[in-house]
């Protein structure tokens, strides 16, 4: 797998979408301040309410410049760039805004040189020691090396006079020409230092040369703003050499910095890619945007929460993204929480009374403002303003959604639904754009490409969007000891899937205890027609844990899908005492369905039709369309079974194969000896 790299960010513009540079080009800053309110004098265009899908009270304490940071749940409800926001004052009239950045590390700051250099060679480490001459804060470091492929973990210490010296960063890593990848900056919170020390672990590779170290500094204004976020594992997906990692960042539109990696391990390297889900010519695909090696070395005693991080300087279109760490032949990192940097988004306007203003969002046709603020972004920062608070995010009532297609509710054939074995109820909250998540219940009793799936109203079928291994959902699973006596050697486990057919795509083990090598399957065991018993192995792995390395968990893919409820873990323990099992947790992948639907008439969820033709709609035309529309979230009903063609599953057989084998050749012969009856009297003839 080989993403492309992602383009350089453009600069950051702190105007509204469409915004421009008004008539008040100079001026004090009170001069801009009057201007502002004149502006907001000036807007008498009436904003139709009903076309935003969200709304949101802003609470404003006093009239003023008001300047607060919006909410996760509120970028999550705009469009990119916010070209949908649309503030309303008590009134009801609209208010001119400006969305502000504060200052945020520059992937490519201003570069200068430092003063003086001296490099030593010690024992181990490579020290180079600089003298800054810079008054202005530093915020990196970038290093001139020598050529050839290295990489080092350095340890950067700072000091006000050269003689006393304070830890500023540790394990940070340095590598040129390393997997295709080169990082020469040392990124450290901006500070003002007249000296600076850099040591380079040179324990485990030779000592490379440096020709020179310059300073990255930071222009004036405040030292640069960041938020950690913490980011939720929807889904984790082990395949041949690479971790495959659902996450959620909060909300779409976050100015991402970059992606903090805990772990408890020491020493990794692993080359990352950052992407999200897009529709690009009628099919689902990953979307790269970021590229970066996530790299930890930190030498026993160090700071166990020192993390891996991984650059990103992107905005993220989308609420779920996928990182990927590709292991290599090394086993996946055990994980223990994952942060996102991310700059706060500011609102800023002039309120001209107090009260609680309205905060409009979520309207896919309606153009970028074009607010004469542009002039005034640089003066409103030195302006001391009011904060403000936001409540909660809710759905307008009186929301009218516009069609995305002519017919937006239009219907495709009717269905004949008797040769269906299962149906689910769908509730819906209003009428417009639908997305519905398919349960463990639909994925395992549906057809395993999702063709036999259906959405019918009234006898007709209500097109949708199938979007295929959208996210990864778990389950645990309760572990039940049934060793077998005739295989003392072997601890064998009993697992019961929620369902039978269940997609399990990957199992992950835990165990207390600390140290271990063993050879673990996972087994499913079903008899023929014939009552032969039969054993396949859906997945295996080695699995070892040492009293230097980290307890992680382990993770078994599954090669194939399960056909029964019933599976076997079989751990294999030669002459050692067996594992106690603490964890045993299920993976597997969940798909959506994107649609059209009314409130009424009632849409209901067909599913579980072997001999179903995939069906092919029309909606794909418009998919753009739908798929950038504001999704409601559907709620699926309980499974109802209808009845239909019911496949006879493996295990179905264990009791009456023997029989119905000789059955089938009890009449089989007697066939045969009718048969050779009729012909011996002829041939006597």
């Amino acid at each position: 797998m080989n993403p492309p790299r992602p383009l350089r960010p453009a600069a950051r513009d702190t105007r509204p979408g469409g915004a421009h540079g008004g008539p008040w080009g100079g001026g004090s800053g009170m001069g801009g301040l009057l201007g502002l309110t004149l502006l907001w004098d000036s807007l008498t265009a009436a904003v139709h309410v009903p076309d935003w899908q969200h709304v949101q009270p802003v609470h404003v304490a006093g009239a003023g410049l008001v300047k607060a940071s919006l909410p996760p749940e509120t970028l999550n409800a705009l469009r990119p760039g916010a070209a949908d926001l649309r503030l309303l004052d008590p009134s009801g009239a609209e208010v001119a805004w400006i969305l502000q950045r504060p200052q945020t590390p520059d992937p490519d700051p201003p570069i200068r040189a430092a003063k003086s250099l001296q490099v030593a060679l010690q024992p181990q480490a490579t020290v180079m020691t600089l003298e800054t001459g810079s008054d202005q804060p530093v915020s990196g470091l970038q290093v001139a090396a020598g050529a050839g492929s290295f990489i080092k973990a350095a340890r950067v210490d700072g000091s006000a006079d050269g003689r006393s010296w304070r830890s500023i960063a540790t394990g940070l890593p340095l590598y040129q020409n390393y997997q295709g990848e080169s990082r020469l900056q040392l990124p450290l919170p901006p500070a003002v230092w007249g000296w600076l020390r850099i040591t380079l672990d040179d324990a485990r590779t030779a000592p490379v040369p440096i020709s020179a170290v310059s300073l990255q500094v930071v222009g004036s204004g405040p030292p640069p703003v960041l938020e950690t976020n913490a980011v939720p594992v929807l889904g984790r997906e082990e395949g041949a050499g690479e971790t495959r990692l659902r996450l959620d960042v909060g909300s779409a539109n976050r100015d991402a910095v970059a992606l903090e990696l805990f772990s408890p391990e020491g020493y990794f390297t692993r080359r990352a890619s950052l992407g999200v889900r897009e529709w690009h010519r009628g099919e689902w695909r990953d979307q790269w945007i970021a590229r970066d090696l996530v790299y930890r070395a930190t030498p026993p005693g160090s700071d166990p929460e020192v993390p891996a991080r991984f650059e990103i300087h992107r905005n993220l279109p989308s609420r779920e993204v996928l990182w990927i760490l590709e292991n290599g032949d090394s086993p996946p990192l055990h994980i223990s929480r994952i942060t996102l940097l991310t700059v706060p988004v500011e609102l800023v306007f002039w309120a001209r009374e107090p009260g609680v203003h309205q905060l409009l969002a979520g309207n896919q046709d309606c153009p970028a403002p074009s607010y004469d603020l542009g002039a005034f972004s640089d003066r409103l920062r030195s302006v001391r303003p009011q904060g403000a608070s936001f409540g909660a995010l809710a759905t307008n009532g009186a929301f009218q959604p516009k069609s995305v297609v002519p017919d937006p509710f239009a219907l495709a054939g009717p269905l004949d639904v008797s040769g269906w074995q299962y149906r689910q109820s769908l509730s819906m909250a209003q009428a417009g754009p639908q997305v519905l998540e398919l349960g463990l219940e639909v994925m395992s009793h549906a057809r395993p490409d999702l063709g036999d799936v259906r959405l019918m109203s009234g006898g007709r079928q209500r097109p949708y969007l199938l979007e295929p291994h959208a996210t990864l959902r778990s389950v645990r699973i309760q572990p039940s000891a049934a060793d077998d006596p005739a295989r003392p050697t072997v601890s064998r486990w009993s697992l019961t899937l929620p369902l039978a057919g269940a997609p399990v795509t990957a199992l992950q083990l835990d165990s207390a205890t600390p140290l271990f090598d063993r050879s673990v399957e996972v087994v499913e065991v079903w008899a023929d027609p014939r009552g032969n018993t039969r054993r396949r192995v859906l997945g295996s792995i080695r699995w070892t844990r040492t009293p230097d390395g980290s307890p992680r968990p382990a993770s078994i893919p599954l090669h194939h899908r399960p056909e029964s409820a019933s599976l076997w873990l079989e751990i294999r323990n030669g002459d050692n005492a067996p594992l106690s099992l603490t964890d045993v947790t299920a993976w597997y992948p969940v798909a959506r369905l994107h649609f059209l639907g009314p409130v009424t008439p009632p849409t209901e969820l067909y599913y579980g039709h072997p001999d179903a033709t995939a069906p092919v709609y029309d909606l794909e035309l418009v998919a753009a369309g739908l798929l950038n529309a504001a999704s409601l979230p559907v709620t699926p009903g309980g499974e109802i079974r209808t009845g239909g063609r019911t496949p006879i599953p493996r295990g179905a057989w264990a009791g009456r194969g023997m029989w119905l084998f000789w059955i089938a050749l009890s009449v089989v012969v007697a066939g045969l000896l009718f048969v050779l009856r009729r012909l011996l009297p002829a041939a006597a003839a």
